[in-house]
């Protein structure tokens, strides 16, 4: 019997989760959990409806990355150094 993959549209295309993407559906998903275990499941959907459309409206308008940029650009957020980021303060890069 031959076994069928879904294909993405495109290479960089996130998984999707009843009609979430995998990066909405996470947060979304420990918000209401977390609003059944303490009680506070109306204030935990409110902040899972609000959390869904901020999300969605940057992923139309803005590219992938648009927040991270724009908070460490105003200083709030500090660039995390990684093992793909090269520290800018250094003079010399040896491979």
């Amino acid at each position: 019997m031959a076994t069928t993959y879904k294909i993405p549209k495109k290479v960089n295309e996130s998984l999707i989760v009843l009609f979430f993407t995998l990066e909405q559906f996470i947060p979304i998903a420990v918000a209401i959990a977390l609003g059944y275990t303490f009680k506070a499941v109306f204030e935990s959907i409110i902040f899972a409806i609000l959390y869904f459309k901020i999300t969605s409206y940057f992923a139309q308008n803005h590219p992938r990355g648009y927040v991270e940029h724009s908070l460490w650009y105003l200083g709030i957020m500090p660039m995390k150094l990684g093992y793909k980021t090269p520290d800018p303060l250094k003079r010399e890069f040896i491979k």
